[in-house]
């Protein structure tokens, strides 16, 4: 035995030649993928052909030639056997070199490796776990959130929603006021007729005339201002129960309205009508006295015209309309 040889130096030749093995057979994994990708293997002979070139099954060879493709020729796994390297490619990819580089350094069994690989596989599921659950977490944040906006819109638009009915309520109670303020005015200025009327009869009852009897045109003056004083005081009676029905509605108007509940515009009902024939005679009283109108100026009378054309139009309208409606019902019930 020659005195320079220990078991030391056996040992580092050992090492050296297993390396150099484990990079041979990767490179036998790369000739066999040349061969494989080129075609150069005539068709169904493959697994014959690797068998007699390498002494391997076809698995064996899939093997060998994955580990190839995935182990470049610096990476610490070509210094491991074709097992090992199998086992750390189970691995993700980033896990694989240091675990390879350990393997190396420590020399570790197949089962060591093997062991360091599962507890490897057992941390990256727990940090998987922790990360899905940390995206769960996360989604669900962002749902609330979105949740939350939604509420927040709604709330929003239900608040613009009360400060409308809120603006409508107040301009229909100002509109009720205007309109009982001129029905107020309206009764004042009919009671002023009445006491007008009134005097005008008793002055002419306290200062007959001087000649014996009374002149038939003083007695028609008389009858004419009786008559006018009837008619002021039956249209001062009638002001005051229209205004008293203003009043009513003005207070149910408001009632409605401190409840959210103010109504929309009236359709072509009895109600509806009838509430705006009391409205418009309660606004404006019976017809005009003849001579109040000939001491109207031309515009005014040519206005109280328009408006009682608008008046008749829709009165005829609404009566045609209710005269067509008895006609297809008495159709309907032939």
């Amino acid at each position: 035995m020659n005195e320079m040889t220990t078991l030391a130096n056996i040992e580092r030749r050992i090492s050296f030649h297993i390396q150099g093995a484990y990079a041979n057979i990767l490179e036998v994994g790369r000739c066999l993928i040349e061969a494989k990708d080129s075609g150069l293997v005539p068709h169904g002979q493959w697994e014959e052909w690797v068998q007699r070139m390498t002494g391997m099954s076809e698995r064996n060879a899939q093997r060998l030639m994955k580990a190839a493709r995935e182990v470049s020729p610096d990476s610490a796994m070509a210094k491991l056997p074709i097992s090992k390297i199998t086992a750390i490619l189970a691995l993700p990819e980033p896990q694989r070199e240091a675990v390879a580089e350990r393997a190396v350094e420590e020399n570790q069994s197949l089962r060591e490796l093997n062991e360091t690989i599962e507890a490897m596989k057992a941390s990256l599921d727990e940090e998987r776990n922790t990360e899905s659950r940390v995206t769960r977490e996360r989604d669900t944040a962002l749902e609330i959130n979105k949740r939350i906006y939604r509420e927040r819109v709604d709330v929003t638009r239900e608040r613009d929603d009360l400060k409308r009915d809120l603006e409508k309520a107040r301009e229909a109670e100002k509109q009720a006021k205007e309109r009982s303020a001129r029905y107020a005015d309206k009764v004042l200025a009919a009671q002023r007729e009445t006491e007008k009327a009134r005097q005008a009869l008793q002055d002419a009852l306290d200062n007959p005339p001087k000649a014996k009897g009374i002149s038939a045109e003083a007695q028609a003056e008389i009858d004419r201002l009786t008559a006018q004083l009837r008619d002021a005081e039956q249209m001062a009676e009638y002001q005051a129960q229209e205004r008293e029905k203003a009043q009513a509605e003005l207070l149910d108007m408001r009632t409605q309205a401190a409840r959210g509940e103010l109504p929309g515009r009236e359709d072509l009902t009895a109600d509806a009508v009838g509430l705006a024939a009391r409205t418009f005679i309660g606004a404006v009283g019976y017809v005009p006295h003849s001579d109040r109108l000939l001491t109207m100026s031309d515009g005014e009378r040519e206005e109280i015209a328009t408006y009682a054309a608008m008046l008749r139009e829709w009165s005829e309208n609404v009566l045609h309309s209710v005269n067509m409606a008895r006609q297809a019902v008495v159709i309907e019930g032939v």
